[in-house]
């Protein structure tokens, strides 16, 4: 049987950030990517990390993994789900990842960033 890939989310906020504020974005995050539709079954991957306050926890510090499960799709709406929460949230950056493949995600879209996204959901969209 296939081992499901797994996507991890790692926010990077700026210098003036302190760790209740990243902790609160990243809850945020979870919270919205939460509501997607299709609904995204978000849940803990692995132990919990620093930072994290218990082992139900599906995030630790600014990260947030998830494993996907018939991930056809998924791929581009937790993307989507993200560049929409960059656009409201400055000062933000996130990286996505997919079994060792990353893309790194800030503020509004441009032409290239656009088509480097298409890409990378190309590849991960089955």
């Amino acid at each position: 049987m296939d081992k499901s890939p797994t996507l991890r989310l790692q926010m990077m906020l700026d210098a003036h950030a302190d760790e209740a504020e990243l902790a609160d974005r990243t809850q945020a995050l979870l919270n919205e990517l939460r509501d997607l539709e299709p609904r995204l079954s978000v849940v803990p991957q692995s132990a919990p990390e620093q930072g994290a306050k218990d082992a139900g926890q599906a995030f630790s510090m600014g990260q947030i993994v998830m494993g996907l499960i018939a991930s056809g799709g998924v791929v581009s709406t937790v993307i989507a789900g993200v560049q929409a929460w960059l656009l409201r949230n400055t000062g933000a950056e996130i990286e996505v990842e997919i079994d060792g493949d990353k893309i790194r995600l800030k503020g509004a879209s441009d032409a290239d960033r656009d088509r480097l996204i298409r890409a990378f959901v190309k590849r991960h969209n089955r």
